[in-house]
């Protein structure tokens, strides 16, 4: 593989990996003991560097994201 493949690759894997902790945290958003749901809540729905990092990493739009997570929230 090329430097660019191997880029590829590892960009790939990386996203899975902060997309794998964004998908923990809203289910534990939505169903997790009262303290870790509102962890959830805070990191998901307070403006702070480190939802927009991850939401980054995860190549994810973190105002898009956060959108939907309101109108699902307003819909249950």
């Amino acid at each position: 593989m090329n430097n660019i493949q191997v880029r590829e690759v590892q960009d790939s894997v990386e996203q899975k990996l902060w997309r794998a902790v964004i998908a923990s945290t809203v289910e534990e958003w939505m169903s997790g003991p009262l303290r870790i749901k509102r962890e959830a809540e805070k990191f998901l729905f307070s403006d702070n560097a480190d939802y927009r990092m991850v939401c980054d990493s995860a190549g994810i739009n973190p105002e898009y994201f956060r959108f939907r997570l309101k109108k699902f929230a307003n819909a249950a």
